[in-house]
């Protein structure tokens, strides 16, 4: 699987990125549009650098198709500052700090069949690992009846967050834009889902854009 996933995941060097196709260009129309609305820093210190902007352009081709993403991505990272510095702990395997930040999470983390694998790829990328089958489905259902579907949201982008800062550095220190892979085994699933579940699994997606 490892191996597959070698072949498959493509890593281009920032730098040609960066010089291909007038990206540069596009990267700095990107930033005179949000103007003064982009800040320098999120609030864990994450940077509204070129290499950020360079994934929206990389996205969606063009500033000006970037432009509403981005204001929604910063939006909600200026938002949602406890899940932030979570994810930040997380990355660094402070789980003390996770729980203390997001102390539901660590109830919901015993009922997902997912699991985020640091640093697998040859560059240092994530790996998320899927199995559907070994999920807790009913009783994750009856645990967020009582305590509220939004938790299960927020547990997925807390993983997707953490995959984020583990690229992130793995990008800084290689010079290689560095990307997380999925792996879903379906074997022995059950297609049956919940309505307010596919909900969340929805706005995670919605979000990660």
């Amino acid at each position: 699987m490892a191996a597959a996933g070698h072949a498959m995941l493509r890593q281009d060097a920032v730098a040609d990125l960066l010089g291909a196709e007038g990206r540069r260009s596009e990267i700095a129309a990107l930033r005179s549009r949000l103007g003064a609305e982009l800040p320098t820093v999120d609030p864990v210190g994450v940077a509204f650098d070129e290499l950020f902007l360079l994934r929206f352009v990389l996205s969606f081709k063009s500033a000006a198709e970037a432009e509403a993403p981005l204001r929604a991505c910063v939006k909600w990272r200026l938002a949602n500052g406890a899940l932030l510095r979570a994810a930040r702990a997380n990355h660094r395997g402070d789980e003390a700090a996770v729980d203390a930040l997001m102390p539901q999470i660590k109830h919901v983390k015993h009922f997902m069949s997912g699991k985020l694998h640091a640093k697998v790829t040859g560059l240092g990328g994530p790996f998320y690992i899927i199995r559907g089958c070994l999920g807790d489905d009913k009783a994750l259902r009856l645990y967020m009846e009582e305590h509220g579907f939004d938790l299960l949201r927020d547990f997925m982008l807390l993983q997707r967050e953490t995959a984020f800062h583990i690229c992130n550095a793995a990008t800084q220190k290689t010079g290689k834009l560095v990307k997380m892979m999925t792996f879903h085994d379906m074997g022995g699933m059950n297609f049956s889902f919940d309505r307010k579940f596919l909900k969340q699994m929805g706005a995670v997606s919605k979000l990660s854009e």
